[in-house]
């Protein structure tokens, strides 16, 4: 049954059990590497990241709590590698993981920045300062990474260099009309395409704050709005960078105009805070994938705002990952479900002749009713209600 499984979006969950959904067969299915037993997932293999090892959606990294990093086939449904790069414990859990041509980039909370080639030999380091929450890794440039944190804002790194220092620095907004400085709280990052060496980047705050930043121009953001009143804990900009979806702690999503900042759709059904969302964009069709504290994920069409299809997914769900929507591409497959359609063409119309006739007979009923009402003689109920007797003291 899993060499045969098509999934459409991967969960990576609190227990490091990875779930995969078809949603046309509307089957999930559980995975675990080869040899482990259910019995011994426990926390320490939370998984804390999940990148795509290249652009074709063939295979990503899951960053586990304990320091390791699983590699899993999505063409043939195992994991092809496990790594233990030293993490957890006392190092920090991983906050980010991106794969750069031969190199796989790591970072954990505690601010360290690791390259690591396909030799499995660390290749160098950067110390970014911490606390760090959150690392994303340019899709267009080798070894540009953005990092941020509580207290930490963004600052735009390249592994390239030897010097080691942000090739940007954001520098916080204007102290508010009390002239107190606005709390900084870095929780999520996205990089907008199409827009080179020097990016334009996305972020999303734990005070609640969306913000456009034009590393090509000045250090403060173009725009900083507030967005509902809770914080917000994940982010993903669009393949056309046209606007980006974000999620807070209260359960909301939205579609955000990437240059206005306006909200442009609103989407609903999540119980609990929303950890991860995954977007996707086809020929005809722009969906993604949001999962949460509820234990649910669901899969939203962006425009119209509808829900697709919902999942429970029995655990804490951490990280998701949108492939695609893939559907059957077998003749035979094709040729029953337009078989298909024509009995259901036909049943259709088979009931609507039966509705029609359906529709003369219950006429022709409350007809003979209404004669024979009409035929009843009236009963009039005369008012023998007594009136009351007043006492006069």
């Amino acid at each position: 049954m899993a060499s045969d499984f098509i999934g459409d979006v991967w969960v990576g969950t609190s227990l490091g059990v990875l779930k995969g959904l078809s949603v046309s067969n509307k089957q999930t299915l559980s995975f675990l590497p080869a040899g482990f037993p259910l019995e011994k997932c426990d926390r320490t293999r939370e998984v804390m990241s999940m990148s795509w090892e290249h652009k074709s959606k063939e295979r990503f990294y899951m960053g586990l709590r304990n320091g390791k990093v699983l590699l899993f086939d999505c063409q043939r449904n195992y994991f092809a590698a496990e790594t233990d790069l030293g993490g957890g414990g006392g190092c920090g859990h991983f906050v980010g993981i991106a794969k750069h041509s031969h190199n796989l980039i790591t970072c954990n909370d505690k601010g360290i920045i690791s390259i690591w080639p396909d030799s499995q030999e660390k290749k160098s380091e950067i110390s970014v300062g911490g606390p760090v929450d959150v690392m994303s890794a340019s899709p267009e440039v080798d070894l540009m990474m953005a990092t941020g944190g509580k207290n930490n804002d963004l600052k735009l790194w390249d592994g390239n260099r030897p010097d080691a220092l942000p090739i940007f620095k954001a520098k916080n907004v204007p102290h508010d009309y009390l002239n107190l400085q606005v709390p900084v709280w870095v929780t999520s990052i996205g990089f907008v395409p199409d827009t080179g060496e020097r990016p334009c980047i996305a972020v999303g705050t734990g005070y609640h704050h969306l913000r456009l930043y034009d590393t090509r121009g000045k250090r403060r953001p173009v725009y900083s709005k507030l967005w509902e009143e809770a914080p917000i804990t994940c982010l993903d900009v669009s393949s056309d960078g046209r606007y980006y979806l974000v999620g807070n702690s209260h359960g909301k999503i939205a579609r955000i105009d990437i240059r206005k900042g306006t909200v442009l759709n609103r989407y609903h059904g999540f119980g609990g805070s929303v950890t991860s969302i995954s977007s996707w964009s086809g020929e005809d069709d722009n969906v993604f994938a949001a999962c949460g504290l509820d234990r649910y994920l669901r899969v939203y069409r962006t425009e119209p705002p509808q829900i697709i299809h919902k999942a429970y997914m029995k655990l804490i769900c951490n990280q998701v990952l949108m492939s695609g929507l893939h559907t059957n591409s077998d003749k035979e497959d094709t040729d029953g479900e337009e078989q298909d359609g024509k009995e259901r063409v036909r049943v259709g119309k088979k009931r609507k002749r039966g509705k029609v006739s359906e529709d003369a007979d219950a006429s022709s009923t409350d007809d003979s009713e209404n004669e024979l009402w009409e035929g009843m003689e009236q009963v009039v109920t005369l008012n023998n209600k007594r009136k009351s007797k007043h006492k006069i003291n």
